[in-house]
């Protein structure tokens, strides 16, 4: 019968008889335990505080990580330390009466144990699952947690690489990025895991949506083009669409709208941006840097406007940027503009128009408001 080296519960609780006996109460394992109490009395407290964590971690239905599983040891050890004298001999010798029960006869201070043992398992079991959830987030964990098998391309290179999908889809990888997709999407959706920063250019399927997972964002889109930067779950993110309407989740929304419930989305359009803050974890929703002309306007193709009312003026950027300009129709009723804007980038074109008429304009997230005292008729 071995005599263990140590007197550490680590030690027993790694014994598969041990285990067995805690566990399922074997009668040969009981045997043998009870056998081993008698010649080695010196090891009680370390098989009780270690019978203590075991069923108070079967009750949890969880084991901690092996790191807070030493801390947890340690700290046990201390609470249920005993001396050798308060170890008599006769209540070694009832021991093995007491085990045929089916209970051990904890003093409080074993029950004060096990209380702490409960504690410390619950909170292993809490950061081993926060450990679970923040590896699911990177672009590795998730990969892990996909079936099928998946092609991996990763630009080693420093330039710009195009890399084509299995349904016409495209992707502009940027130096340093990866995604992964299968060798066919399945029937109902569309799914791609990247990381880094890649310019997307989606094949229009009403019927199968377009998913790209990249660590903590997922965008979803049926046909549309824009540019995902995403270069690990800790760090700022974006998506800034180009064209089309795109849906942007918080991977955990994004796993709650696949399972059928409710989950909140930012909805971009042209010229308009997402913005992943991980100290707040928030999304910010904005207009991009320089918004680009993407309807570009019939009845004033040059943009050159000769005694044309302001509100005519608004609503014909508005056309052609696709964003929305909020103004006091009646204040700038009497507001007429001659100028010649041509291809000055657009907030150039509304600093010339509100200094044409005395006005000023702000940007609150993607509405641009003008306000100013009208102009005055002659």
């Amino acid at each position: 019968m071995e005599g263990y080296r140590n007197d550490a519960s680590e030690e027993f609780i790694q014994d598969d008889r041990f285990r067995k006996w805690v566990l399922s109460n074997d009668p040969e394992t009981h045997a043998y335990w009870t056998e081993f109490l008698i010649r080695f009395p010196e090891k009680k407290p370390a098989i009780l505080s270690a019978r203590a964590m075991l069923n108070a971690m079967r009750n949890l239905q969880n084991l901690p990580a092996e790191e807070q599983g030493a801390r947890m040891w340690e700290y046990i050890n201390e609470q249920t330390e005993v001396a050798p004298t308060e170890v008599a001999a006769t209540e070694v010798a009832a021991e093995p009466q007491v085990l045929q029960r089916g209970a051990l006869q904890f003093s409080w201070r074993w029950a004060a144990a096990a209380c702490v043992t409960l504690l410390l398992c619950s909170l292993g079991w809490y950061i081993v699952t926060k450990r679970v959830e923040n590896r699911s987030v990177t672009y590795s964990g998730q990969l892990s947690q996909v079936a099928v098998k998946m092609n991996e391309k990763v630009n080693t290179t420093e330039k710009t690489q195009l890399i084509n999908l299995p349904d016409g889809s495209s992707v502009e990888l940027s130096p340093g990025s990866r995604i992964s997709y299968p060798a066919t999407f399945s029937s109902e959706k569309r799914e791609v895991y990247f990381t880094g920063k890649g310019f997307f250019n989606v094949a229009k399927n009403e019927k199968k949506p377009f998913f790209v997972y990249a660590n903590r964002l997922v965008t979803q889109v049926v046909g549309t083009s824009f540019t995902v930067t995403s270069s690990s779950e800790n760090a700022r993110a974006s998506v800034v669409v180009k064209s089309g309407k795109v849906r942007v989740y918080m991977l955990e929304s994004a796993r709650k709208a696949g399972s059928g419930r409710s989950a909140s989305a930012v909805v971009l359009t042209p010229n308009m941006q997402v913005t992943y803050d991980p100290a707040q974890n928030l999304l910010s929703k904005s207009f991009v840097a320089e918004p680009a002309v993407i309807n570009t306007p019939k009845a004033y193709p040059d943009f050159l406007f000769e005694n044309t009312s302001v509100s005519k003026v608004f609503e014909t950027l508005e056309e052609s940027y696709g964003v929305s300009i909020a103004y006091d129709a009646a204040t700038v009723e009497n507001c007429d503009l001659t100028a010649p804007l041509g291809n000055e980038p657009l907030f150039r074109k509304l600093d010339i128009i509100c200094q044409t008429i005395g006005a000023t304009y702000q940007v609150w997230g993607t509405e641009i408001v003008i306000s100013g005292k009208g102009c005055k008729t002659e």
